[in-house]
């Protein structure tokens, strides 16, 4: 036998044919494509039959809970001090709303009532009673800051008896009422820094104005006492700015300390800061649009029309 055939052949073994592969060839096949299998009891819809998947979901009931259990429900500190102070807040806005509520109405009464009652009966004066109007607007405002207080604190209790169902049935959830009030948290500073901003701007123009008067006349009155209010106004907004920003944070890193993330997307603090400072911009512009053709312009003209210089004092 020539075995030196077998081992040449062994080294030598015949190579297949190589054909040209062209890209759009319908013949090359994936070698990672996942095989398909014939036997048609394993598709996916019998698979997913055997293994349950089909089956009738059924939610689990939440039973409802005496006032005493809910009342016993251990609520982490750093959210029962958020609910404590969201409450607080709630009950100062329905008692301001119904307070100015009152007031106003009262006038508006008294204004009707005047012609008729006797000055000795009304025991008010006449030029103590504000023009109905003002009073009206007033009431109106007043009672929407009223209902609107007395929406959101039904909204709080509801939330929070969810909550607490939630946590004694052994399931923490973020509450939704938690939620919204670090959104509002997100966009509080922005909105106190344009109002401290504004009043500022504007403070500090009305006290410029009145040291230009004391300076340049000599016939009017001291103005010390308008200088002295405007600056407590200011001092005031300031000490009121600087403890709203630091109230805020605190609030905003209780929450966030406790669950140890933002419980808001930082997607959504952007577009809430994006568009928080797109409504302070557009008030504030507005409102300094409508104060130089209100007041500024027709109080130029007016003195134009004196033979007075348009800017006094130059």
């Amino acid at each position: 036998m020539d075995f030196s055939n077998k081992k040449n052949n062994n080294l030598n073994p015949v190579q297949p044919e190589k054909s040209p592969v062209y890209v759009n060839d319908a013949n090359i096949k994936n070698p990672y494509q996942q095989s398909q299998f014939s036997n048609q009891n394993l598709n996916n819809q019998n698979l997913a039959e055997n293994l349950g998947f089909n089956q009738p979901i059924h939610n689990q009931t939440r039973p409802n809970f005496t006032k005493k259990q809910l009342e016993n429900a251990e609520i982490p500190n750093q959210i029962a001090k958020e609910i404590r102070l969201q409450k607080l807040s709630l009950t100062g806005i329905i008692f301001i709303g119904f307070v100015l509520l009152f007031i106003s109405a009262f006038f508006v009464l008294v204004h009707y009532l005047a012609p008729i009652v006797n000055d000795s009966q009304l025991k008010i004066p006449l030029k103590f009673i504000p023009h109905p109007a003002v009073m009206i607007i007033l009431m109106i405002f007043s009672l929407l800051f009223f209902l609107i207080g007395l929406i959101d604190f039904n909204h709080l209790r509801i939330g929070l008896k969810s909550y607490k169902t939630d946590l004694l049935m052994g399931v923490e959830k973020i509450p939704y009422f938690l939620v919204r009030n670090y959104k509002a948290l997100v966009a509080r500073p922005i909105y106190m820094n344009w109002i401290s901003f504004s009043i500022y701007l504007w403070g500090g123009i009305i006290i410029g104005i009145f040291f230009i008067i004391k300076t340049a006349t000599k016939d009017n009155p001291s103005m010390n006492t308008e200088i002295i209010i405007m600056i407590s106004i200011l001092a005031s907004t300031l000490f009121i700015h600087i403890i709203s920003l630091f109230f805020t944070r605190a609030r905003k890193g209780n929450i966030s300390a406790y669950y140890g993330y933002e419980i808001v997307p930082f997607d959504q603090v952007k577009d809430i800061r994006k568009r928080t400072n797109r409504i302070c911009m557009v008030i504030f512009f507005v409102f300094l649009t409508l104060v130089l053709f209100i007041v500024i312009i027709p109080w130029m003209i007016v003195r134009k029309n004196k033979n007075k210089p348009i800017i006094p004092f130059i």
